[in-house]
């Protein structure tokens, strides 16, 4: 080899070099990192699974293991020695639970979930559906300092957007003991407290039918296949697959109360009514937007005039005409009132 054949090759070295060979910026490296990004998600999502089981009074297992991380029997036994060895499990044979550091370490990873799903449904356009998938992915992104600081500027929220509670920052799940909606009978008035998010099929159906977490509801009839509820004069059927992922709190208020309670879009032109919630289904910019207008809690609201087809509708909040289509307004709940607040 010529020297002129080696000055033109020089180059080429040089950028074999930077690729494969330099610490941190080679090809090396990054194939290196992405083997530990991985391992990393593996450990993280295999911590949530068995903190989940624990939670719920069940008992993990190799197979329930192995499903969840989507791997074969024998590659999940090879993460559950890897857990044993750092700390975070317990493990003779077959059976397997989390250690006080592994315990430590799910909190964690769940409370960075929660919080981005907070974030996602409160900041983003992203669609509800999507919330836990997208938080999936990110939650082994982010470090816990920077999840914290979310949480701070979020204003520290003690439930995420499904109604499943946050663990705090030391390391603490608050306790929650919520009836399913299969627990009430005929008549009894309640409110969505949880809506679980997986499987996504449920979950998604759930939320087509219109029912969110906050709602209030009176039972009008239940059968073997499904359970008819009430709110706000509107009948939702939840067949018997979607009930037994929705949680209430059983409410003690009286029927009338509750019946006083209507949807925006059910009052009449020049109808005086008093603001009483905003859905929890109003989010983001929506939800700011609406409140910028002055539509919030206690405060006084009268339809004054119709478009054609009654969408939008104008409508006078302090002293100030406003246009709401009517899929926001059906989002408003108020009570009416005989005469002037």
């Amino acid at each position: 080899m010529n020297l002129i054949t080696i000055i033109l090759l020089l180059p080429l070295l040089a950028i074999i070099i930077v690729l494969f060979l330099i610490p941190e910026r080679g090809l090396f490296s990054f194939s290196r990192k992405a083997k530990r990004d991985h391992e990393r998600i593996i450990v993280e999502d295999s911590l949530k699974h068995i903190f989940d089981c624990e939670h719920n009074n069940e008992i993990p297992s190799l197979s329930s293991l192995s499903k969840h991380l989507s791997a074969s029997m024998e590659k999940t036994r090879l993460v559950l020695h890897k857990l044993k060895e750092i700390g975070l499990i317990h493990y003779k044979e077959n059976s397997f639970n989390l250690t006080p550091e592994g315990k430590i370490y799910a909190l964690r990873v769940i409370r960075i979930h929660r919080l981005l799903e907070k974030y996602l449904a409160d900041s983003t356009g992203v669609n509800e559906a999507d919330w836990h998938s997208h938080a999936e992915d990110r939650e082994h992104l982010i470090s816990y300092e920077e999840a914290n600081r979310l949480a701070s500027r979020m204003g520290n929220p003690l439930f995420d957007p499904h109604g499943d509670p946050i663990p705090t920052a030391e390391g603490k799940m608050p306790e929650i003991v919520n009836l399913l909606l299969t627990n009430l009978k005929v008549n009894d008035f309640a409110q969505i407290a949880h809506i679980e998010d997986e499987p996504k099929s449920v979950y998604s159906a759930i939320i087509s039918l219109g029912l969110s977490v906050g709602m209030v509801f009176r039972i009008d009839k239940v059968s073997l296949d499904s359970i008819k509820i009430e709110s706000n004069g509107i009948f939702y059927d939840v067949v018997k697959s979607l009930s037994d992922n929705i949680s209430v709190n059983l409410l003690t208020e009286t029927e009338s109360i509750v019946k006083n309670l209507v949807p925006l879009t059910a009052l009449k032109l020049n109808e005086n009514a008093l603001i009483y919630s905003l859905s929890k289904t109003l989010r983001g910019e929506q939800r700011r937007r609406i409140m910028d207008f002055g539509i919030v809690p206690g405060t006084k609201i009268t339809p004054v005039l119709h478009s054609l087809g009654k969408d939008p509708t104008a409508y006078s909040v302090r002293n100030t005409t406003i246009a709401l289509r009517k899929h926001q307004a059906n989002q408003i709940l108020v009570r009416r009132i005989k005469s002037d607040a």
